[in-house]
């Protein structure tokens, strides 16, 4: 009987153990889902915004292209010059590469400076920021999805089978 009684007291141990670990699974994701989609609502836009006030935009051309060899596939590092508003030549690199073909030497390109150091610029896309807070939320979905799910698997009452 005291064999019994061991089996079934770590057995009860166990649950406790799991139910308190999917408890706080769920709550950690949940977490984490609520911090993502605060930053995809309210910092993201306001950091474009910071960014939009900051900065001006302009016209910069393409002027090298690196090739590279990456992920197995060959693509491009932009080289992009353009003019600061003192009329200093001005360049870039673009910390993307990409695919073969997709710019050359000489093409226009819409370029973005921060208006109190020309020198910081980046290739202006203006659906960059969009796609990735639609990501961003996407992701955050799932993850809130999962952890109620965990922290609702918490609190279902299973039934022992009978031996």
């Amino acid at each position: 009987i005291a064999k019994y009684c061991i089996i079934f007291s770590l057995e009860g141990n166990m649950r406790f153990y799991v139910i308190i670990w999917k408890l706080l699974t769920g709550s950690v994701l949940t977490a984490l889902a609520l911090v993502f989609i605060y930053s995809a609502v309210f910092v993201m836009p306001a950091n474009d915004q910071e960014w939009q006030h900051a900065s001006a935009q302009t016209t910069g051309t393409v002027i090298e292209l690196r090739e590279t060899y990456r992920n197995r596939a060959y693509c491009d590092h932009l080289v992009i010059q353009y003019n600061a508003p003192d009329n200093r030549k001005l360049s870039f690199t673009p910390y993307d590469c990409y695919s073969k073909g997709t710019f050359h030497v000489g093409q226009q390109v819409s370029v973005r400076y921060n208006t109190g150091n020309p020198s910081i610029a980046y290739m202006d896309h203006g659906d960059n920021d969009q796609s990735t807070s639609i990501a961003l939320l996407a992701f955050s979905a799932l993850l809130l999805v999962i952890g109620i799910w965990f922290i609702a698997v918490s609190f279902r009452k299973k039934e022992l089978p009978a031996t």
